[in-house]
């Protein structure tokens, strides 16, 4: 009967000890069964040098990883994503950055688009992916105002109104004499940043060089232009750079590229007739017989004042004699050649049915009669 009671006891405890255990073994899991969360997430801009990101997240065991997923959105045939980890210590409950710095890029233009996420897993394996937001990188020295008028936006900050309206009439005007001459136009959305000086602008950019007055981003249709104390600069300026767009859009593809002389010419042909300096200077060359070749004019101009000036009055007059001698359409044919991803013999020999050395001297003849007066033997 003892022995009975004994054993009763033991079988009883044992029971008891088997509850206890699955209990507690039930119980650990669902205590960190929720999958993490986060809680809050935010983009701060420290205009225009770099971008700091923040994320706060909590779960029911340690967060041992932490992702972040962004990619900047562009006109792009391949859709880049990067991804950064952030140092931090393991807890439940973090709060982490990672601040972006975009030197090692060369910058951002204002008003650039960056979508970004985060990943968090935490010990237990369980994970959570936030959904995408877009940050805008924004100038943060001004407070911006915006003007649309069919595919342009153009943005300007307080005291600029006048100054921005009449940039805005003079791309208009540009862009209509531009579609009228060669038949091109904008295709797709452009915006443009007004600043009230070149100052203000270079301030917007990383690494540009001091003499700069615009610049375009054809990848992320923006245009940034400072303005100077002369209009008519600021407005054939202007009508350049948006010619830089129109160029860049006809021709997007994933082998284009221009040869420079038709992208810099086309562009100044988009601004009028030459204007004075360059123009002497091309004269000048064609009378001392220092012209320079197609095939050098293809590649990046010199850095040498003289020659520079030759060069982008050259590339006019080449444009110049390509659409007043064969007409708008074989311009535009041109353009669509290389969209498709000719090379520049062949696209010229396609077309004209010449290739670079042929257009040098059909171009010569040409030049020589507008400008010095001479027909060439």
């Amino acid at each position: 009967m003892r022995r009975h009671n004994i054993a009763q006891r033991i079988f009883g405890l044992g029971v008891a000890v088997m509850l206890i255990v699955g209990l507690a073994l039930g119980a650990g899991p669902s205590l960190a069964q929720g999958e993490p969360e986060i809680t809050r997430m935010a983009a701060v801009p420290n205009f225009p040098g770099a971008i700091t990101f923040t994320l706060e997240a909590s779960a029911g065991a340690a967060i041992i990883d932490i992702r972040l997923h962004y990619r900047v959105e562009r006109d792009s045939y391949a859709k880049v994503v990067s991804e950064a980890k952030p140092v931090f210590a393991p807890a439940a409950q973090v709060v982490v950055s990672w601040t972006w710095d975009l030197r090692y890029i060369g910058g951002l233009p204002p008003g650039a688009a960056v979508e970004y996420w985060w990943t968090v897993r935490d010990v237990s394996g369980l994970s959570v992916t936030s959904t995408p937001e877009t940050f805008i990188f924004t100038d943060t020295r001004f407070q911006w105002q915006q003007t649309v008028w069919d595919n342009l936006t153009v943005y300007w900050y307080s005291g600029g109104e006048s100054g921005a309206q009449v940039l805005l009439e003079a791309s208009l005007a540009g862009l209509a004499e531009l579609e009228a001459k060669t038949g091109a136009r904008l295709t797709r959305p452009v915006q443009i940043y007004v600043y009230a000086s070149t100052e203000a602008m270079l301030g917007a950019m990383m690494f540009a060089q001091e003499w700069t007055g615009a610049a375009t981003y054809t990848d992320h249709a923006t245009i940034l232009i400072g303005l100077s104390s002369d209009w008519e600069w600021n407005e054939r300026t202007m009508v350049h750079e948006l010619a830089h767009m129109i160029s860049y859009q006809l021709t997007r593809g994933p082998y284009t590229r221009l040869p420079i002389w038709l992208s810099e010419g086309f562009s100044m042909y988009a601004e009028g007739e030459l204007s004075l300096f360059p123009a002497s200077e091309l004269t000048s060359a064609l009378n001392d017989g220092t012209t320079l070749t197609v095939h050098s004019l293809s590649g990046p101009f010199s850095a040498d004042p003289a020659r520079s000036y030759l060069s982008y009055a050259q590339s006019y007059s080449l444009v110049d004699y390509l659409a007043a001698t064969y007409g708008q359409e074989r311009l535009l044919a041109l353009l669509a050649v290389f969209a498709g991803g000719a090379d520049y013999d062949g696209a010229l020999q396609e077309v004209y049915d010449f290739d670079m050395d042929g257009l040098y001297d059909r171009w010569l003849r040409y030049a020589m009669i507008k400008y010095v007066g001479m027909i060439l033997a």
